[in-house]
């Protein structure tokens, strides 16, 4: 017999409580054993329950805690169940960026941002923060209602982009939602900064004698001190960054949600949010914590990025830096490891606005002459001498008339005031310094007269002046007694611009000499010249009709200043420079920025001072970057070179003191190299002093085999040295087939040339192509790809910003809603193509020829809004017929590109047909163009 069973209240109580407790005793279960981020490294207790996270919040520790927590657990920590704070260089990319492509990205979690009067107060407002909202709403309602314009936030920029008129400010709560934060922000944030960097200061003494210091030489009343001029106290900018990363105004980060499909953090994989689990955790937060290198206040660690960040405002103000400004340039490079001239170029580039280092450095078309200038010096060995007493070694030499501590000058170079406000005012000082000669530009941006006493106030200073052959001869007369007339010693004539080098950096953007600044030497205002680009500006005032017969008769009627003829690369040159009695030459090319594939100077150097055989004196410039780098000049022919964009770097990098820094620089490599050769005096130096040809290649194949960074790399022994086999398979057709059976043998990485590498692995496509913030991306070498003739590149050849702008003009064209409106066109072709073939079914036929009359067809209506008939005529447009030709020709086109010189040959030795075919290509396309604007 069974009987009923009955069970007491007190037993479902118990179960109720058992119940609750196995379900609250789960979740830390879950969350320290089952949970996605159950990996990442984190206190225990974190990570069970967000307890001890709200604990830390609420006691306004948050920053410190996490240092010391990042300090236990590394770059990642689990800072509750479902949160992660992550510090590390390219964090703020990974969880703030925005992906234009992948996932998206990791957005805000409204319900840690709802503080509006509007949503539910019973959570998300305290009674303070109800009180807040109110009383901004109030003031906003008072401030409605006046009808005066007031310099405020309401009427931030003008009333057609305040708050009164923003369109995104839809009603009044949205105005009520910016004010709450503008208020919030402005405040108690600013306050407890201030606070934090006065405490600061009062811990370390020695920061704020430096900061008092700052302030006082920089002012010298308070009547200076403004909004705009606290801009130039970089020491100040920078306690108030490092008051800031040690104590935050806003302790507290606000976490971004990982978007759904998970992604990469700081370089390891985190879950997004996932709700179809047995419990249901919800999202993924995550938090950046900006890491704190250390708990001691010293800010001038940040002065170099203040002084980066700075260097636009003053670049254009064209006024001279004060002492204080001096002052903290010195203290930045004090920490700065400036050991030669490229670092002097890598840090003054940093500095300098793109357009500015792009006007500088870049060189004409190509950039072939430009690399192939610094890089033709290291053809040629040294030959070291031992047992020689170098103790008093000289290398002093006479130039112009006038001894100078080594056989260096400072070239003419324009536009100086772009580098550093004094312009070529430091650069005569720091030249006079050194006690080198230097060259004045026609194109400076002070007058030859303020240029020769600011050298003269420092030391005794040579210089010459430099002259294009000018329309207005008038103009050119009252140049060169100028000159004369401060005490130049020589006229520098430029040969080599009839007209001026193609330059595309300066078309791209659209360069035009900054504002304020003068060429006081060609009588040219500011506002003058910025109304033309500096093409246009060189090409109203030189002239192209310039002769060996009309212009040095001309000049010696005018002036008793030696003439040297500036711009010679031939042999031919120089013969007429002795007939029409030069005093001098410069074997120049212009440092590339003329005409494109001429040879480097150090190239045609000992061709020409052969030819010079003593009858003129001889010097060279382009390329200068190292003492060897002189000495090798001179052992080639040359008495003494030249520098320009050395000096600028300088200039850009320090102003007087950064040019001192490079002539020192490049004195002390060049006298200890001369010690190093067993050179007493410069006399010494000759050609006997260098291995040229014969032991440059012995040397090479040494470097390639043994030395070559990419040695250990594997691959053909015969590809180490030379890119020949490659050429030959590429000119054959081949190359797929060649560079699949090298991978075959060698692996999935093969070094298939001398400086060539070839990659098969999938992550090898993202390394290379990829664009990443954390580093520059890899560039195009444009030797590889044909060069527009009309200077306009396409996708292919386009740099990365151009790439990005073509991509978006065409990204309509490849979306979802563009292929959908092309599909009735793919739709007719595909039609048109299975009729062809039926109707040709009966007899053997090139299907590759079809499918090319269909794809033409189909890409010239896409393109030119018509077809080509191809498919209906069943034969190739001569127009088609050039571009099979041209795919065909790429191998060689690419060898001329890689090789100059062959490049040179080949286009001599082209058939007149063939460029007449090229013509007529191209003017069918324009043709085709125009019609779809017409």
């Amino acid at each position: 017999m069974i009987s009923d069973l009955t069970v007491s209240p007190a037993y479902w109580l118990l179960l109720l409580i058992g119940l609750a407790v196995v379900g609250v005793a789960s979740v830390p279960i879950y969350n320290l054993f089952f949970h996605p981020l159950r990996k990442f490294p984190g206190p225990k207790l974190n990570a069970a329950t967000r307890i001890p996270y709200t604990r830390m919040i609420s006691s306004g520790q948050t920053h410190h805690k996490l240092h010391e927590m990042h300090k236990k657990y590394g770059d990642m920590v689990r800072i509750s169940p479902d949160e992660l704070s992550v510090q590390g260089e390219h964090v703020w990319d990974d969880l703030m960026g925005h992906l234009k492509q992948g996932a998206p990205e990791n957005g805000k979690d409204p319900g840690f941002f709802s503080f509006s009067k509007s949503g539910n107060k019973s959570i998300s407002l305290a009674v303070a923060d109800i009180t807040h909202v109110n009383l901004i709403e109030e003031k906003l309602k008072a401030r409605g209602a006046m009808e005066t314009i007031r310099p405020d936030y309401y009427h931030a920029k003008g009333p057609e982009s305040s708050i009164r008129h923003s369109k995104r400010l839809t009603n009044f709560l949205d105005a009520n939602t910016e004010l709450h934060v503008l208020i919030t922000a402005g405040s108690e944030t600013t306050a407890t900064t201030l606070s934090g960097a006065t405490y600061l200061l009062g811990k370390h003494p020695e920061v704020l004698r430096k900061l008092v210091k700052e302030v006082r030489t920089t002012f010298k009343h308070e009547n200076e001190i403004n909004m705009h001029s606290v801009q130039r106290l970089e020491y100040m900018l920078a306690v108030l960054n490092e008051a800031l990363r040690l104590y935050p105004p806003v302790p507290g980060a606000i976490p971004r949600m990982m978007n759904p499909e998970g992604g990469i953090i700081n370089g390891r994989w985190v879950p997004g949010g996932d709700s179809d689990g047995w419990i249901d955790r919800g999202e993924t937060y995550l938090i950046w914590s900006k890491p704190a290198l250390n708990v001691h206040l010293v800010p001038a660690r940040l002065i170099r990025r203040a002084l980066r960040n700075s260097i636009g405002h003053w670049l254009f103000t064209c006024h001279h830096l004060n002492s204080s400004g001096d002052k903290m340039v010195t203290i930045k490079t004090s920490n700065e490891r400036v050991l030669c001239v490229d670092d002097i170029r890598k840090i003054a580039t940093a500095k300098l606005p793109q357009i500015i280092s792009d006007f500088y450095n870049d060189g004409s078309t190509t950039q072939v002459t430009v690399h192939e200038n610094s890089s033709a010096y290291s053809k040629y060995r040294l030959r070291a001498r031992v047992f020689v007493d170098v103790s008093k070694v000289d290398p002093s030499t006479t130039v112009l008339g006038e001894k100078i501590d080594f056989p260096l000058c400072v070239s003419p170079a324009g536009l100086q005031a772009m580098a550093h406000p004094d312009g070529e005012l430091a650069t005569a000082r720091a030249c006079a310094k050194r006690r080198v000669h230097m060259g004045i530009s026609s194109f400076a941006n002070h007058s030859v007269e303020d240029i020769r006493t600011a050298g003269l106030s420092v030391g005794p200073l040579t210089n010459a002046i430099q002259l294009y052959t000018m329309r207005d001869k008038e103009m050119q007369l009252r140049i060169i007694h100028r000159a004369e007339a401060a005490g130049c010693k020589a006229i520098f004539l430029t040969a080599d611009s009839p007209v001026l080098g193609v330059r595309y950096n300066e078309v791209y953007n659209d360069f035009r000499t900054p504002d304020g600044l003068n060429l006081p030497m060609l009588e040219k205002t500011s506002e003058m010249i910025r109304s033309q680009t500096h093409d246009d500006g060189f090409t109203a005032f030189n002239s192209d009709s310039h002769s060996w017969e009309r212009e040095i008769p001309w000049l010696r009627r005018h002036s008793k200043m030696e003439i040297w003829i500036k711009g010679v690369l031939t042999a031919e040159d120089v013969h007429l420079a002795v007939q029409y009695g030069c005093d001098g030459i410069i074997v120049s090319n212009h440092g590339g920025r003329q005409l494109d594939e001429t040879p480097a100077t150090a190239d045609v150097l000992l061709e020409c001072a052969k030819a010079a055989n003593g009858k003129i004196r001889i010097h060279v410039d382009g390329g200068i970057r190292t003492g060897t780098d002189i000495f090798k000049a001179l052992a080639l022919g040359a008495q003494c070179v030249w520098i320009g964009r050395p000096m600028i770097w300088g200039l850009a990098y320090n102003g007087e003191a950064g040019v001192t820094k490079t002539l020192d620089i490049l004195y002390e490599e060049f006298k200890r190299c001369m010690q190093l050769t067993g050179c007493n005096t410069v006399a010494d130096i000759s050609l006997a002093s260098i291995g040229a040809v014969i032991t440059y290649i012995i040397a090479k194949i040494v470097h390639e085999f043994f030395l070559h960074p990419l040695r250990k790399y594997p691959g053909p022994l015969l590809s180490r040295f030379t890119r020949i086999p490659y050429w030959i398979a590429n000119l054959t057709g081949n190359q797929v087939r060649h560079m699949h059976q090298l991978h075959s043998r060698y692996g999935p990485i093969v070094r298939y040339g001398p400086n060539d590498m070839s990659y098969t692995d999938h992550q090898a496509w993202k390394d290379i192509y990829g664009h990443k913030k954390d580093r520059q991306d890899n560039p195009k070498d444009q030797r590889f790809y044909p060069q527009p003739d009309s200077g306009v590149h396409s996708l292919i050849t386009a740099s990365k910003e151009d790439h990005a702008r073509v991509r978006r003009m065409f990204a309509l064209a490849f979306s979802d809603r563009g292929l959908k409106q092309q599909e009735p066109l793919f739709q007719k072709y595909a039609d048109l193509m299975v009729s062809k073939l039926h109707e040709l079914s009966t007899t053997e036929q090139d299907l590759v020829k079809i499918l090319n009359f269909t794809t033409f067809d189909i890409m010239a209506e896409l393109t030119f809004g018509e077809p080509l008939g191809l498919l209906e005529g069943s034969k190739y447009s001569p127009w088609v017929s050039n571009i099979f030709q041209a795919i065909k020709a790429g191998p060689v086109m690419q060898m001329g590109l890689y090789y100059p010189l062959l490049g040179y040959i080949l286009k001599s030795l082209a058939p007149k047909k063939l460029q007449e075919l090229r013509r007529s290509h191209a003017q069918h396309t324009i043709s085709r163009v125009d019609q779809l604007d017409s």
